[in-house]
C-alpha cells in the first residue's frame, strides 16, 4: 500500500515565507528502511525513524500548481531499501529542515544497491519568488537513461584494469616466467628416498674380525673394511 502526505509543518513553512515575500528551499530528501501505512502518522515521524540514506536535490520547478523535485539517492554497500521518503524544507535564516512531502510503500522493491533517481510533484501552490529553481528539468525520451554522473558515481564501486595490475598481484605470464614448475624442482634434486640410501648413515666395528662397517639409513648399501 502507498500512501503520500504533505505536512502541515511543511507547508506551514512554505505559507509563512510566501507571506512575508522571503525565501525557502528544499534542501534534501531523508528516508527509510520502514513503511507507514498510515498519512497521520507518516507525517509527524520523529528524525530517528528516517533511518536511510539521504538523497540529493537535483531539480526543483514551483509554479502551475504544483511543486516538481528531482531527487537521486546514493547507492549503499548494503542495498538499503528505499521503502519511505521525506523531502524536507527549510526556511530563510533557520537551520532547521522539516519534511514537507512523505510517501511510503511497504509493497516497493527499490533498494539502494545502485544509485537511484526518482521524481515528485506535490500538489501544492507556490510559485517560484518562493522556492527558487533548480536544476534542469529532464529531458523528454531521456527517462530511461543513466546521467553521466550517476554513471561516475556508480564507477566508483569498481576497479579499472590498471588499478589492479599495480596492486601487487602477478599475472598468470610474469608466474610462468619467474617461478620454477614442479617438474623442474623435482628434476634438479634428490628425492628422499635417494638421499637416505646413498649415504653412510651407521658404522660399526668387529673387534673378533677387525672389521669396521659402514652401512646406509635404510640398509640396502653396505661396506665391509677389512682393518688388518
Amino acid at each position: 500500500m502507498k500512501i503520500s502526505v504533505i505536512t502541515n509543518r511543511g507547508v506551514g513553512i512554505v505559507r509563512s515565507a510566501a507571506n512575508r515575500h522571503e525565501k525557502c528551499e528544499i534542501v534534501d530528501c531523508v528516508s527509510s528502511t520502514h513503511f507507514e501505512n498510515t498519512a497521520s502518522e507518516l507525517a509527524t515521524k520523529s528524525g530517528e525513524w528516517w533511518d536511510g540514506a539521504t538523497g540529493t536535490i537535483t531539480m526543483v520547478r514551483a509554479g502551475n500548481g504544483s511543486l516538481k523535485v528531482s531527487v537521486s539517492f546514493p547507492a549503499t554497500s548494503y542495498a538499503q531499501p528505499l521503502k519511505s521518503v521525506g523531502l524536507r524544507v527549510k526556511a530563510q535564516g533557520d537551520d532547521r529542515a522539516h519534511v514537507l512531502y512523505a510517501v511510503s510503500d511497504g509493497n516497493t522493491a527499490i533498494a539502494l544497491n545502485r544509485p537511484y533517481t526518482c521524481d515528485y510533484e506535490i500538489p501544492i501552490n507556490v510559485s517560484s519568488d518562493t522556492i527558487e529553481d533548480v536544476g534542469s528539468e529532464p529531458v523528454p525520451g531521456l527517462e530511461d537513461y543513466y546521467t553521466k554522473s550517476e554513471v561516475d558515481n556508480e564507477l566508483k564501486n569498481y576497479y579499472t584494469k590498471a588499478e589492479i595490475n599495480n596492486k601487487g598481484y602477478w599475472t598468470e605470464a610474469e608466474i610462468d616466467v619467474n617461478h620454477y614448475t614442479k617438474t623442474e624442482i623435482n628434476n634438479g634434486y634428490y628425492p628422499k628416498s635417494e638421499i637416505d640410501g646413498g649415504y653412510i648413515a651407521n658404522a660399526s666395528y668387529n673387534s673378533d674380525t677387525n672389521t669396521l662397517t659402514l652401512s646406509s639409513k635404510d640398509g640396502s648399501k653396505q661396506i665391509n673394511l677389512d682393518l688388518s
